[in-house]
């Protein structure tokens, strides 16, 4: 053991004492091995990597040592598919604690991975692309569901790159901290989190690639201890250049994400009974908002400060978002009191869009009135390349405040009740807007659709609008709709009866002379029809 140091009592063993070459050329992955058990069999410590190309196929890693490497490639075989059979080559891992995940009452001592670089070989390896290698990740991490004790692991100054599968895969009962790391061509992930009970924090990642685009996937679909499917994970100082951020959390999960930059869609949230909190953040999105990519679908409680939502378009389509399209509950499920809010966020286009594009700022889809899900929106700006500013589709709760809406029609409602099944399915509108004022860029200030019907209920308080975006567009008319308003009209002169507002408006002109909305008017229907309205003068 002429390579073996022991300093301060922790343990240093080179792989070479054990045969490895290094060279690119030898399979390295027995004598590898043998220096992992026999530094584990001596209670931990460190196996060193010098620079060089080690061939892998598995090895199987333990807790309590440092696995480093600065220089260092450990290399999937080219045409491992061939020699092995796809069928097995698929649960090829790299570096994996399945063979022997940790088991005990409390967490482990730390399993490092220092400084190495991890090639998947991907262009030799075969078909992938349609999940064909799926589980063959390049770090495959987990301890014992059976066991309250999870792994604890941390990661650091790694790149990972050509990858079939997950660069890093953290499955259940894990603790892993990841720092300082590169995915490139990675097909699934760089990083991927699957299992329950796992806690996970990431700081300063990059993530690309033109061959496999290169993102994050949060889908936990396995239970860690107490059958839990909850996990913790807080995200800092992400880029991905090119691939998709999928963050999907099982009931009970948290997630903390601050300077996290997705620069191409998709973007993709889902979030039942869960919390996500996101702060100076830029998403990019461009698949149409009826798909579920780029969208946030059951958004549990949800929070974005300081965000940006950028649109780029992707494919012909009629309508885009620059916000995720905001899907409440899929078929058949009925989550109610969530709660999403969006503060001092901004949303805006690239220079994509034809004209004949339609772009919405943040589009809410259909949303049961029983359910009680309310969307918060307070301060932020939605571009002047908007359609539309916020769209509701089928009904909804919103409470927006302060909000900078530059969007050629601000707000477009649509609320009804229709029958299905024998029961009568009601999604209503209930829209409260303060504190606000329009733009130049505001064409009408607002559209409202559906059934004029008093469980439709607009609030308008504290809003001022200028004489030229005073625009209110009807499909079938709002006697009948419950409006409150406190509007203030600036305007050069009197109003007539053909000036639109609600009633409790204040009409302002350039004198001081102001006047109050005693009968609303308003345009509807195509094509368009006026209703007059009437003003008295209160000074």
């Amino acid at each position: 053991m002429r390579e073996t140091v022991i300093d301060g009592g922790k343990l240093s063993l080179n792989v070479k004492t054990f045969g490895a070459k290094g060279d690119g050329v030898t399979d390295d992955t027995v004598a590898i091995q043998k220096a992992v058990d026999w530094v584990y069999a001596h209670g931990g410590g460190t196996v060193l990597f010098p620079p060089g190309t080690y061939l892998v196929t598995t090895v199987n890693i333990r807790e309590n040592i440092t696995y480093q490497g600065y220089g260092a490639t450990i290399k999937r075989p080219d045409f491992l598919t061939e020699k092995i059979g796809q069928k097995k080559a698929k649960w090829v891992r790299t570096f994996t604690t399945q063979k022997y995940p940790y088991e005990g009452d409390v967490d482990s001592k730390p399993l490092i991975i220092q400084g190495l670089t991890f090639d998947g070989s991907s262009q030799t390896q075969g078909p992938y692309k349609r999940y064909q290698l799926e589980q063959a990740s390049l770090v495959f991490l987990m301890g014992n569901p059976k066991k309250p004790g999870r792994l604890t692991a941390v990661v650091k100054d790694c790149t990972f790159k050509n990858g079939v599968g997950d660069g890093v895969s953290v499955f259940v009962n894990t603790n892993i901290k990841m720092i300082n790391c590169t995915a490139e061509n990675i097909f699934r992930g760089g990083l991927v989190v699957t299992g329950g009970y796992s806690v996970v924090q990431v700081n300063n990642l990059t993530t690309r690639g033109k061959v496999d685009a290169t993102g994050i996937v949060v889908e936990v679909d396995s239970h860690g201890y107490g059958n839990t499917f909850k996990v913790e994970l807080h995200l800092e100082n992400l880029v991905l250049e090119d691939g998709k951020y999928l963050a999907g959390l099982s009931p009970g999960s948290t997630l903390y994400g601050r300077n996290i930059r997705v620069l191409k869609p998709p973007t993709y949230f889902y979030n039942p009974r869960a919390r996500q909190v996101y702060e100076d953040c830029f998403f990019a999105l461009g698949v149409p908002y009826e798909s579920r990519l780029n969208a946030i679908v059951k958004p549990g409680e949800m929070q974005f400060k300081h965000c940006i939502f950028r649109a780029t378009r992707t494919k012909d389509s009629d309508y885009y978002a620059a916000s995720p399209y905001i899907q409440w509950n899929l078929p058949g499920t009925s989550e109610r009191d969530q709660r999403l809010a969006f503060s001092d966020c901004r949303f805006e286009t690239d220079d994509s869009f034809r004209p004949t594009d339609e772009i919405c700022g943040i589009v809410t889809g259909a949303d049961l009135s029983e359910l009680n899900n309310l969307m918060v929106v307070e301060g932020g700006e939605i571009s002047s390349r908007m359609n539309y500013g916020i769209r509701a589709r089928w009904g909804g709760k919103w409470q927006v405040r302060r909000l900078k809406n530059l969007a050629q029609i601000t707000y477009r409602l649509y609320g009804l009740a229709t029958q299905g099944g024998g029961k009568t399915w009601e999604y209503w509108y209930d829209v409260r807007l303060e504190d606000m004022k329009t733009a130049p860029s505001n064409v009408s200030f607002i559209s409202i659709g559906g059934a004029n019907d008093a469980h439709n209920k607009l609030s308008c308080n504290n809003i001022i609008v200028n004489q030229a975006q005073n625009v209110i567009q009807s499909d079938w008319g709002l006697d009948k709709v419950t409006i409150k308003s406190q509007r203030t009209i600036l305007a050069d002169g009197p109003p007539t009866s053909d000036s639109n507002g609600f009633i409790g408006d204040t009409w302002q002109s350039s004198k001081g002379e102001r006047w109050r909305c005693i009968k609303a008017g308003y345009v509807y229907g195509r094509p368009p029809k006026k209703v007059p309205s009437r003003w008295s003068q209160i000074n």
